[in-house]
């Protein structure tokens, strides 16, 4: 149940700043003080850094919670006996979430600037959130790759997480041409 608000938490904090500047007028006196490319590339920064970063500190905030609560009645350890090995897994699925949430965020700042509407940043992730499980779970069963609740497991191995790395670079480079496009009417 919490899976459907991966794409609606993550597209909240930076998803419509291009939008925003360009409808204010700000990037008139913004741009030629920093370049084109260089106010391209800090947005794509900024909408992925925010969209995984919103996902990760909620992790690490009931992590932290959890942890508080549950860890005084876990069992001490014994002479020898060796603690399990948390990290590595925590690391893993932070990663994991960062990834999605950046491609969400990604997609919705796409999407958004393609069309010019706010809302589409808000509802177009979820919208193919949830059109990708439909897919997934009426057509194309053991196609795993668009299933995006397999996007969030630790245990799918590198494939899933290096699909998304390619997602996200396809989606910046979709970004960057548009963003081009449209600033040098600015």
């Amino acid at each position: 149940m919490v899976q459907f608000a991966v794409p609606i938490l993550c597209v909240l904090p930076a998803t419509t700043a291009f939008l925003d500047d360009i409808s204010s007028g700000f990037v008139k006196s913004y741009l030629p003080r920093i370049g084109k490319y260089a106010y391209i590339k800090g947005k794509v920064i900024a909408c992925a850094v925010s969209g995984g970063g919103t996902l990760v500190l909620g992790a690490l905030i009931s992590w932290l919670a959890m942890t508080l609560l549950l860890f005084p009645t876990e069992v001490v350890l014994k002479a020898n006996e060796v603690p399990p090995y948390y990290v590595h897994k925590l690391l893993t699925v932070f990663s994991l979430l960062f990834l999605n949430g950046a491609f969400w965020a990604l997609l919705g700042m796409v999407l958004a600037s393609v069309t010019a509407s706010r809302y589409m940043a808000y509802a177009a992730p979820f919208v193919t959130y949830y059109l990708l499980v439909i897919l997934h779970e009426r057509f194309f069963p053991k196609l795993v790759s668009i299933y995006p609740k397999a996007w969030l497991v630790a245990e799918t191995g590198l494939q899933l997480p290096l699909l998304l790395l390619e997602l996200m670079v396809l989606l910046c480079i979709a970004f960057s041409a548009y963003a081009e496009r449209r600033l040098s009417n600015v």
